[in-house]
């Protein structure tokens, strides 16, 4: 089998994709399909490409893989996007006696896709998930002659049969209008590329249309025939939303009510949520009705990116401390809040970014988990509060004052135990710090007010440390011999005296 394959790394792969998990019927199967392709070693390839689309194990999924040809060559196809797509035309059905919903059935047909390898050069996010692909030149040639997909330049507008799938693009000079005729009237799918023109009489003029993508043009606006208000309510049956998920102007939202409508709880793929508010002229006096709308806002447990800007109220709910599978949480110019939830018992949390918190003065024993910890003097076994952080933010805290080590009593402790890079900078009252950080290895100590005291009493017991930028700092008179032991790059930059 791998000497039909004539050497070529693409028949190798895709053979090698379609065999993988298979038994014994199939190889058979495989090995007859190929031996029928004779030996013409100019059209192995392309025979071959055709052998692995035939043996697809069903007749939706052959529909999904063809309907690629859509994207010109070399296009990066987003995961969800194409889902969405393969929905919206018709080629998913939901299996309730597996229990599988569209979205999984299209989520399955990816993946067969690409460890098949007929889709390839895939990108993961920060939490494993498969983003966007490509297809080989020569398996988008497949698809194309699988599928009936046009991709016209704005020159050539000549359609001599009806089409259901098209992707329009300009070839140089001035933008012309869609071609109002009959040829064109039955398409479902609609790709405009570049600085291509949308209108209402063209919106209706399509009567079938099911996908319009604007995402790769110049359009600054949706025809006012199809933009409609938006309401997070909406969001309540969405229960297979997945990825990144973002709801902005969450300042419109006027009661815990309508927050709690959205039905976060009930989405167990969002893998990272943000979370965004407006800032508004004349805000609402109560912050407990921005306080409720947070707390009904509240996420599936099996979330793993959370992101909260501009939120105007004054308390983070405990709900957050819950999301056990949290990684990256970011706190963003949230100014009106007044204590930092819970955070150091997060087994998986690798990232914390906490910036422009006005109201926060002191960062505390709650910051690592209650008031003081108390444990168990029998267990030997160190507690490890923020067992997983690696990288820390604390930027633009106007009012913090003091950042406590945390307390814990009858029970030795770890806190900060792999913590590699540590930026802290515009935290001009900032004069207490803990300093213990055993693996810290980068740090950024920027425009800080009692600088030189705080940095010679955070690095004293570091002996880990490779790079140290210190900028504006007033008064820096002295480093720790410790720094030199270890330190490779050093970089002092716009600070006032400096004796060292």
């Amino acid at each position: 089998m791998a000497q039909r394959c004539r050497g070529l790394p693409l028949a190798a792969s895709v053979l090698g994709g379609m065999l993988r998990n298979k038994g014994a019927d199939e190889w058979q199967t495989l090995e007859l399909g190929l031996r029928s392709l004779g030996r013409d070693e100019n059209v192995d390839i392309a025979k071959i490409m055709k052998l692995s689309f035939d043996h697809l194990p069903n007749p939706s999924l052959k529909k999904c893989f063809a309907y690629c040809s859509i994207f010109p060559k070399d296009f990066q196809m987003e995961r969800n996007r194409l889902i969405q797509l393969w929905a919206a035309e018709g080629f998913l059905h939901s299996n309730p006696g597996n229990n599988m919903c569209m979205e999984d059935v299209g989520n399955m047909h990816f993946t067969i896709l690409l460890d098949s390898n007929l889709f390839q050069d895939a990108e993961n996010d920060g939490y494993g998930n498969v983003l966007n692909c490509k297809m080989h030149d020569l398996v988008h040639d497949i698809s194309i002659s699988k599928f009936k997909t046009t991709s016209l330049k704005e020159s050539n507008h000549d359609q001599t049969f009806p089409i259901r799938y098209l992707a329009m693009e300009r070839s140089g000079g001035e933008a012309r209008p869609f071609p109002l005729n009959e040829n064109f009237k039955y398409i479902t799918t609609l790709f405009l590329l570049e600085n291509i023109s949308t209108n209402d009489r063209l919106i209706s003029f399509l009567a079938c249309l099911r996908v319009l993508n604007l995402v790769s043009s110049d359009a600054k606006e949706l025809p006012k025939s199809i933009e409609v208000g938006r309401q997070i309510g909406q969001l309540r049956s969405l229960k297979n939303l997945s990825g990144s998920f973002e709801i902005r102007n969450l300042e419109l939202v006027r009661n815990k009510e309508e927050a709690k409508f959205a039905n976060l709880i009930r989405k167990p793929n969002i893998d990272e949520l943000r979370l965004l508010w407006n800032e508004l002229d004349n805000p609402r006096e109560n912050d407990s009705e921005y306080n409720q709308v947070l707390e009904c806002l509240q996420p599936h447990r099996n979330l793993k990116g959370l992101i909260i800007e501009r939120f105007f109220g004054d308390q983070l709910w405990t709900w957050i401390g819950k999301l056990e599978k949290l990684v990256k949480y970011e706190l963003l110019n949230c100014k009106n809040c007044k204590e930092l939830p819970t955070l150091g018992h997060m087994p998986f949390l690798r990232s914390l970014h906490l910036e422009g918190l006005d109201g926060i003065t002191s960062i505390g024993p709650s910051f690592y988990s209650g008031s003081a910890v108390h444990g168990d003097s029998s267990n030997q076994r160190p507690l490890k509060l923020f067992p997983a952080l690696e990288h820390l933010i604390l930027k633009n805290m106007s009012s913090l004052s003091e950042w406590t080590k945390a307390v814990v009593h009858d029970r030795k402790m770890v806190v900060f135990p792999i913590l590699e890079t540590m930026e802290i900078d515009n935290c001009p009252q900032l004069d207490i710090v803990p300093n213990h950080f055993p693996r810290l290895k980068k740090l950024d100590f920027m425009r800080i007010g009692h600088g030189s005291t705080v940095l010679s009493y955070m690095c004293n017991r570091v002996s880990t440390l490779i790079s140290l930028l210190i900028e504006n700092v007033n008064e820096l008179t002295e480093l720790p011999d410790v720094l030199f032991e270890t330190i490779q790059i050093l970089q002092i930059l716009c600070c006032a005296v400096v004796v060292i």
